[in-house]
């Protein structure tokens, strides 16, 4: 039998990427907790997530940030100036959340 190369989810293209629309505060964490990511994101610009699993998305302006999949926007996290802690950035369930969807 063939050893695999890391599980899939290690070769995967980014689907997930944070745009700012307002300069915003973002963090992201591994699944061991470990920072990948802290800093602003000044309006327009934009962080692609990396493809693997169990990174987590905390911001200090929920409203300021969309949060693209495959290219599609999803449901604001929340309103300007709200903080939103430890979102999973799975595609699956951020699909979950789309606007019209309750």
């Amino acid at each position: 039998s063939q050893i695999a190369a890391g599980p899939p989810q290690q070769s995967m293209q980014s689907r997930i990427v944070l745009r700012a629309t307002v300069t915003s505060w973002v963090e992201l964490r591994d699944a061991g907790g470990k920072r990948l990511l802290s800093r602003l994101l000044r309006t327009g610009e934009t962080y692609k997530i990396p493809g693997r699993s169990g990174i987590l998305f905390t911001t200090g302006n929920a409203g300021g940030i969309d949060i693209l999949v495959d290219g599609q926007p999803i449901a604001a996290l929340g309103p300007i100036g709200a903080v939103r802690r430890d979102i999973a950035m799975d595609p699956k369930t951020l699909l979950a959340r789309k606007p019209g969807q309750r």
